[in-house]
């Protein structure tokens, strides 16, 4: 038993180690975390303060409704008009209009949900963008995805 001391800083250690990281944690991590699940519960006061920025469809069919029965009647009908477009609040606030409504970028915000990939559920519209392009007789270029689909009702023709 000449070599006790080893086993002692040992554990030492074991012991002082989760005391340490039980200490450190209750430090650092805010009273609030873990109130009501995995995150900081002040947080939510937070953004309850923060401007509203976004709005539901219907803010939006109010003053295009010809988009908004398109939209309907289609495919998109659960894709928010601010998935495509910028937020409201870039176009309108407080009820009024304070600059012209951001066309997206075409194709790239068609492909963020329509680029083929692995991962997305069988049956969902998804393309190859290349060879779709070439099928069509069509070449990359801006607005080339508006020129058969239309954007608030996407199926073959405008």
């Amino acid at each position: 038993m000449r070599h006790t001391k080893h086993l002692w800083r040992a554990g030492f250690l074991l012991l002082l180690l989760p005391l340490g990281y039980l200490v450190l944690r209750q430090a650092m991590y805010p009273s609030s975390f873990g109130m009501t699940g995995f995150y900081r519960f002040d947080n939510l006061a937070e953004q309850r303060e923060r401007p509203v920025v976004h709005s539901p469809v219907e803010a939006c069919a109010a003053c295009h409704p010809g988009q908004a029965e398109a939209r309907q009647k289609g495919s998109h009908r659960t894709v928010n008009c601010q998935v495509c477009h910028a937020p409201m609040a870039v176009h309108v606030r407080e009820g009024r209009r304070v600059a012209a409504m951001p066309l997206p970028e075409v194709p790239g915000t068609c492909l963020k949900c329509h680029r083929a990939l692995q991962a997305r559920p069988k049956g969902f519209p998804q393309i190859e963008l290349g060879p779709h392009l070439r099928e069509q007789g069509l070449e990359l270029a801006e607005g080339v995805c508006i020129t058969c689909h239309d954007a608030h009702s996407p199926s073959m023709g405008n």
